[in-house]
């Protein structure tokens, strides 16, 4: 298997070094040999250029000749040898074979004595007609020519035979160079080729170390970006989906830590009740006891078993919260809190509290007995906070698109250290106290889903023994929104 990953890891490197490679290399062994092959054509061409005047000199000097011959003159094949060795002692063509031929085939002059070609006389046709060709002869290169020479004393064929071997060699000497360029070239190219290959892959193999560190539990790895191309956009992807995952990574063990917390707290809340009232109640079922100590036992095992009762209804609530039927209607808030203050004034009477209510007209769309149990539970909250004596205050005011309650009261405040966690089931700052005050601890989580169902926000802010202020911003009703609208328009 670590064969496999190995050879899967750099499969991309070779596959872009070797492509790149012979990329470059078919590019330049394709352009290097049209140049080479041009740079020849060009060689052979100016011979040819040159050998075409040579034929035309040659021609017309023959038919002028043969034009000053009288007419009675009858050895013309005579004459055209003559003149033809005298034309190429002139023209400076001792280096070549020039072979004249009568209009049958027959040879009548040739300056040097060589192999002949066989040529198809029938297909030069008209005075500028010539036939070229290049062949090899006892290891040299000629350039062929074969023209029609027209006359009015006869038909000629005049062929001449360039030496152009040293195009050859200069030709060979060019591929040599070829060779080398082609070695030296190639050794350039595998180079960088080999760098851009290893540039390119970089952030792939900075991809795969991340994630190979990723799965094995580092969920701080990231990659640095760099560039600002597909691969930076991978890269970038990379990072946002780890943030992502650690993120869920985090939620799921705070989760599992919270559940866990959950089930020792309700254990040990069921625990000490219950001990509490198996307790009484063995001690009423063996024991004889005055008619006092048997009321204390009981009303110690009904104050617990209230206890226990309100923690199964707390408990009910929050599990049933989102499988409950929710039924949202337009509700005036100041109606609403009115309509709950009565069930909290006994709860306040008893620690001689003020509560202070300054609520602005608004509608939001609510839950009536959802909006019932959370302000209770904040209210209860804040009774439980307060020393006798002390002050409760109950604002609502309408900012924007949003209906604003606060709730504070001038408490013993919460250490900023546990804000975070006031929200999570079972979780109490002060659990003697709370347990005392008749608290489990689930009254700001129900309130927490309660806020999360209305579709609103809320913050806790707190100072330690000063005070505690919970703000909750509920969306305007729309048709509360358009009536504020207008009346600031109005104003």
């Amino acid at each position: 298997m670590a064969g496999k990953r190995k050879r899967g890891k750099i499969k991309l490197f070779w596959k872009q070094f070797v492509g790149m490679l012979g990329l470059i290399l078919l590019v330049f062994s394709i352009f290097s040999s049209f140049l080479l092959y041009s740079v020849f054509r060009m060689y052979v061409e100016e011979e040819k250029s040159r050998m075409s005047e040579k034929i035309s000199m040659f021609q017309y000097s023959v038919r002028s000749a043969l034009n000053g011959l009288p007419e009675e003159y009858e050895a013309i094949d005579y004459a055209v040898a003559q003149i033809g060795e005298s034309l190429v002692n002139s023209l400076g063509s001792q280096n070549d074979i020039v072979r004249i031929y009568q209009k049958k085939g027959e040879m009548i002059y040739e300056n040097r004595t060589s192999k002949q070609i066989s040529h198809a006389y029938d297909e030069l046709r008209g005075e500028n007609a010539c036939m070229w060709q290049t062949v090899k002869s006892q290891g040299n290169y000629y350039l062929q020519s074969l023209s029609l020479m027209e006359n009015k004393k006869g038909n000629y064929y005049v062929e001449i035979d360039h030496d152009i071997t040293y195009i050859y060699q200069k030709r060979e000497e060019l591929y040599s160079q070829y060779r080398l360029i082609l070695l030296i070239a190639t050794l350039l190219a595998g180079v960088l080729s080999f760098l851009f290959s290893a540039n390119f892959t970089r952030p792939i193999r900075q991809l795969s170390r991340g994630a190979r560190r990723f799965a094995a539990g580092d969920y701080k790895s990231r990659v640095a970006v760099r560039g600002n191309d597909e691969v930076t956009v991978l890269m970038e992807d990379f990072n946002h989906m780890a943030d992502r995952l650690e993120k869920n990574m985090h939620r799921l063990r705070e989760n599992v830590r919270q559940q866990e917390e959950f089930t020792a707290s309700f254990a040990h809340e069921l625990k000490t009740p219950l001990t509490s009232i198996v307790g009484y109640a063995d001690m009423l079922r063996t024991m004889q006891l005055s008619a006092e100590e048997v009321f204390l036992c009981g009303d110690y095992i009904f104050r617990q078993g209230t206890r226990l009762e309100h923690l199964s209804y707390k408990m009910l609530e929050l599990a049933g919260m989102g499988e409950k039927k929710i039924r949202m209607h337009p509700l005036s808030v100041k109606a609403l809190v009115e309509k709950t203050m009565p069930a909290m004034q006994m709860g306040l009477k008893e620690k001689q509290l003020c509560c202070e209510v300054q609520l602005e007209e608004g509608t939001i769309y609510a839950d009536e007995d959802l909006f019932f149990s959370l302000f209770c539970n904040l209210l209860d909250n804040s009774r439980k906070a307060c020393e006798e004596f002390g002050n409760i205050y109950v604002k609502g005011i309408i900012r924007d698109d949003l209906y604003i309650l606060v709730i504070e009261d001038d408490g013993r405040g919460i250490p900023k250290e546990e804000l975070e966690r006031i929200k999570e089931a079972f979780y109490m700052v002060d659990k003697s106290r709370a347990r005392k005050e008749g608290g489990a601890g689930l009254g700001m989580a129900l309130c927490d889903k309660i806020v999360s169902i209305h579709n609103a926000c809320w913050k806790i802010e707190s100072q330690l023994g000063e005070w505690t202020a919970v703000t909750i911003e509920f969306p305007l009703y729309q048709g509360q929104r358009e009536k504020t609208g207008e009346g600031q328009d109005e104003t």
